[in-house]
């Protein structure tokens, strides 16, 4: 297993993510990358809502235990392959975007599940590919964050992993239970006020050491490049940080994935400039917080042997023993916001896995509390093979999502078309 994903993650998968990247730039002459600005001036409250629900499932355990994660497994190149997949995944995220939104508009049936399943046939794709997500949605979704909040917990708190793990799923299926329109609302204020905290926690290390910021950039480019580079104590090849940048990016952003589009298809706005907006989300998500994260650890070289440790190392630097609850509670609103959004997903792929049942609505009201309930046992599942599963996860459903937006590349290039018409 642990060969095939490597193969999957270090070749297959960037491969596929640069030259899907590729196609679209050209084939849509340049777009998403010509006026980007211009997203931000066509949207409104319900593209704002829509983004925020899509960043509530891309910050936070990606952005900060993932990259730790990534660095100590691959080295400080992972941070360049990173961004290097970010601007892949920024076309790639303004495509299936675009071609989601026009596809549920089109759709007959206006009570279909709204997600990629609308564009796959045949329907086995479709099965395959919400059942990855089905994955996806109890391990990065659910899993993932929760442990994630236990590990920050018991590192600085006197008191049971379960106790916090067991808050955050039944805080998130309290509300989960309320609604779609209660969630947006909630992630809309979260998102961006938690965001906010990290980015000044992160800036204020960095500032500390400013003057190693030209060295940590040299390790990142020599890490990216070089045969062997410092990871965990042992050595790292380029092959391994090409394979950590490449799938935590994508486990941090999304991009590709096909989650992500499922919260934008929401918005009331028009598909290509909701499109560019989701640029704009992966700016942030990985240009912005994994670099952060990154040269948070780089610059405090902090070291540990577990990642949430390494990230406390780092920031108590600066803040002390307050920065325990600092991580702590980052760790957790982030992942309470994650479980909100994912929950949003997992309807999608739930829904269309019993779409030809009359107990749909059971299956995902069933679906919401097992969610939420993994999610508070989830500190007595092994860590690494929670990883795993998430990688194996993304992997699959980018693979199946790819192969569909060039298959519809038509539909995404229309939307193009009919803005010059405007």
């Amino acid at each position: 297993m642990e060969k095939i994903l490597s193969f999957l993650c270090s070749f297959v998968l960037p491969a596929a993510l640069t030259a899907s990247a590729l196609f679209f730039l050209f084939y849509l002459k340049g777009y998403p990358f010509r006026r980007v600005p211009g997203g931000a001036r066509g949207g409104n409250a319900s593209s704002f809502r829509a983004v925020t629900m899509a960043l509530a499932g891309t910050l936070g355990v990606g952005n900060i235990t993932g990259v730790a994660d990534a660095v100590m497994k691959g080295g400080a190149g992972v941070l360049f392959w990173m961004w290097i997949s970010s601007l892949a995944a920024m076309v790639v995220k303004y495509a299936e975007i675009v071609l989601l939104m026009r596809k549920c508009r089109a759709a007959s049936d206006p009570g279909a599940p709204v997600g990629p399943t609308v564009y796959m046939r045949p329907a086995g794709a479709a099965v395959l590919f919400a059942l990855f997500g089905l994955l996806a949605g109890f391990t990065v979704g659910s899993g993932l964050q929760a442990t994630a909040v236990c590990r920050a917990a018991g590192l600085f708190f006197p008191l049971p992993p379960l106790l916090f793990s067991a808050s955050l799923g039944l805080s998130a299926l309290f509300f989960i239970l309320r609604g779609k329109h209660t969630l947006f609302a909630l992630t809309s204020v979260l998102v961006p006020a938690m965001s906010f905290l990290y980015v000044g926690m992160c800036l204020a290390v960095i500032a500390r050491g400013a003057q190693g910021i030209p060295s940590a950039l040299f390790e990142i480019f020599r890490g990216a490049f070089g045969f062997e580079t410092a990871a965990r104590g042992c050595t790292a090849t380029a092959f391994c940080a090409l394979r950590f940048g490449v799938i935590r990016g994508l486990l941090s952003n999304e991009a590709g994935c096909g989650t992500a589009p499922i919260a934008h298809a929401h918005a009331s706005a028009l598909p290509e400039r909701q499109g560019k907006l989701g640029v704009w989300e992966v700016a942030v998500d990985t240009l912005l917080l994994c670099t952060l994260t990154g040269l948070t650890l780089l610059l405090s070289g902090a070291s540990a042997d577990e990642p949430t440790r390494a990230v406390g190392r780092a920031l108590s630097g600066v803040f002390g023993r307050s920065s325990g609850v600092l991580l702590t509670l980052a760790l957790f609103v982030f992942a309470f916001a994650t479980l909100l959004c994912w929950s949003v997903y997992l309807d999608s792929f739930v829904s269309f896995l019993f779409r030809r049942s009359r107990r749909r609505k059971a299956a995902v009201a069933a679906a919401r509390i097992l969610f939420c309930l993994f999610a508070c046992c989830a500190c007595f599942i092994d860590e690494d093979l929670l990883w795993t599963l998430s990688d194996l996860a993304v992997c699959g459903m980018t693979l199946i999502n790819l192969i569909y937006l060039f298959v519809n590349r038509r539909t995404v290039r229309g939307t193009e078309n009919a803005r010059k018409t405007r």
